[in-house]
């Protein structure tokens, strides 16, 4: 995960199709709404796929599925003030 975007042009198209896939799956989960930014999937999703890369750049990428927990409240804490404005 931390070279595919730099291995090749496939790898980097097959990178960026998963990341869209994952945006794309967020929105239908909850559409935009008022108040709310327009790349906020945009956000979570690079924001998680950094976190999980750098893990694996430091040599760390077995400790990986121990960022579970806090990634998902990232992911989903924008979500729990919706309709709380």
């Amino acid at each position: 995960m931390a070279d595919t975007p730099a291995a090749s042009p496939t790898s980097a198209a097959r990178y960026e199709a998963a990341l869209e896939s994952f945006i794309a799956r967020l929105r239908e989960a909850a559409p935009p709404g008022p108040g709310r930014p327009a790349t906020l999937e945009e956000a979570l999703v690079g924001g998680t796929a950094w976190i999980v890369q750098r893990q694996i750049r430091h040599g760390a990428a077995a400790d990986a599925p121990g960022l579970l927990p806090e990634l998902t409240e990232f992911v989903v804490s924008p979500y729990r003030s919706v309709g709380k404005r």
